[in-house]
């Protein structure tokens, strides 16, 4: 196809200003396109290190070498649930505050023997754990192994528009040793504490 020279000339000319115009929009496009994939890729990246951080880093699950003779060994701990995985419940035995329990991890508790109560709470402002508080009580023997398991359970769920909200519940209860050793082994240690 051969295009008139004069159509190419300096003067106005309606292809002239039709191409320059389609190089702009495509310049435009490009533009906004690569700002949505950036937006994307930065909500990604800030997720991907939200939820990093409210997991739990320390060293994967490793049973206590020795137990005292004069303490009960308690293992609280959480297995991964996606359901309020950026959430936390603080951990408390006997109204005291030992420690954070974040998603995919535990702390170990040595206890003296007798009755103990051991409570998961949090808040939706502080700790973004939606469920309430729950606890539990029990009479621990010395020189033997506990398995407490708390973990976040979804009740409900809303859409409204583009707003989903969730309830839900927490579930603290102590699991036997051989179900127990097969959720534990993928966590990882918060905490080691005797009290």
């Amino acid at each position: 196809m051969f295009i008139n020279s004069s159509l190419l000339s300096d003067s106005y000319h309606p292809f002239r200003q039709f191409s320059s115009v389609c190089i702009c929009a495509g310049i435009v496009l490009k533009c906004y396109i690569s700002r949505i994939v950036m937006r994307k890729l930065i909500v990604l990246i800030i997720t991907v290190l939200g939820l990093y951080g409210c997991s739990a880093t320390g060293p994967v699950f490793k049973p206590v070498e020795t137990t005292s003779h004069d303490r009960a060994t308690v293992y609280i701990y959480r297995p991964y649930v996606f359901f309020n995985a950026g959430g936390w419940p603080e951990i408390y035995v006997d109204e005291k505050k030992l420690f954070a329990l974040k998603n995919q991890g535990y702390g170990v508790v040595h206890l003296r023997p007798g009755e103990h109560q051991i409570k998961a709470e949090g808040s939706m402002l502080f700790t973004n754990w939606y469920p309430g508080p729950m606890e539990i009580s029990h009479n621990f023997k010395a020189n033997h192994e506990y398995y407490v398991r708390v973990t976040p359970q979804m009740t409900d769920a809303m859409v409204v528009g583009s707003i989903m909200t969730m309830a839900g519940k927490a579930n603290v209860s102590i699991i036997p040793k051989e179900n127990a050793i097969k959720e534990i082994s993928d966590t990882k240690k918060i905490i080691d504490i005797e009290i």
